[in-house]
């Protein structure tokens, strides 16, 4: 069951839109998701104008599983991320409970 919401917002350069939604399906999702606290990830887009906006929502069971994804892979592969669009997208994260 999951019981967090891990929501992570992308705007996203136009020139590296192709680019980077192929990059996150073959690369950076498949790692989150592979580090085990996420039982999956859902990508949308926003669909409003011409928006080059995002959003990931990772969902995990319970919050200390969260924690250790937060504590232990997460700061290695936002270093990854940001070595390869860092400079080219504006990123939010929200963590999301269920009550």
């Amino acid at each position: 069951m999951v019981s967090v919401i891990y929501s992570v917002w992308y705007e996203v350069e136009s020139s590296i839109d192709k680019e980077w939604n192929e990059w996150m399906e073959k690369n950076h999702i498949p790692k989150v998701v592979k580090a085990g606290k996420f039982e999956r990830a859902r990508r949308y887009k926003v669909v409003e104008e011409a928006s080059n906006k995002y959003v990931t929502f990772y969902e995990s069971r319970d919050m200390e599983l969260f924690k250790r994804y937060i504590e232990g892979p997460a700061k290695q592969l936002r270093e990854e991320y940001n070595q390869v669009f860092g400079s080219k997208t504006k990123i939010s994260r929200t963590v999301l409970v269920e009550i």
